[in-house]
């Protein structure tokens, strides 16, 4: 190679390191991780009365918010294949993240756990992963033989899918009646 066309590769070089160095480039994120920094709870079903969801307490030992939720069978008028009634209601998060932006429902984000297998096992419950919980009347025989409806409980664990700090979660308490 001639001098001259070493010397105009060298300036190029030399100039494109002052250029980038000078303006710098910018460097775009592709998966930008968020981590949640709270998450509030609420329910919907068809009837209102079909339900009560308490205001939030704070649990001292997870310092996750705490709700009650409250089923009621009174006013449910669905019956599955076998006769039964049962109730759908659907859990909707709301989101909120360190960057301060709140997001309806990214259900990517969040699992849901329920604390009784045994319910899910029996078909008495099923909860799937965008928060659609189903319960179903627990009847059992009475002393006079009797088919008699029967209150149970169990805990709905709301957690972040990554990992995120203390306090991130919801707790939900839910009591069939």
């Amino acid at each position: 190679m001639k001098k001259s066309t070493m010397l105009i590769i060298f300036i190029v070089y030399v100039a494109s390191i002052v250029v980038i160095g000078f303006f710098g480039m910018r460097v775009k994120v592709y998966d930008e991780v968020k981590y949640i920094k709270s998450i509030q709870m609420s329910v919907e079903a068809e009837n209102e009365n079909m339900f009560t969801l308490s205001e939030p307490v704070i649990d001292l030992t997870t310092k996750n918010p705490k709700y009650t939720l409250r089923v009621n069978f009174i006013s449910c008028s669905l019956l599955d294949a076998n006769n039964n009634r049962y109730l759908p209601l659907n859990l909707i998060p709301k989101i909120e993240y360190d960057t301060g932006e709140i997001e309806g429902s990214n259900l990517e984000s969040i699992t849901y756990t329920v604390s009784n297998e045994k319910l899910i096992e029996d078909s008495i419950i099923s909860l799937d992963e965008r928060g659609t919980l189903i319960c179903r009347e627990k009847l059992s025989i009475n002393k006079n033989g009797e088919m008699e409806h029967k209150m149970y409980s169990f805990f709905i664990y709301v957690k972040p899918a990554s990992m995120s700090g203390i306090g991130t979660g919801a707790d939900i308490l839910v009591i069939v009646v």
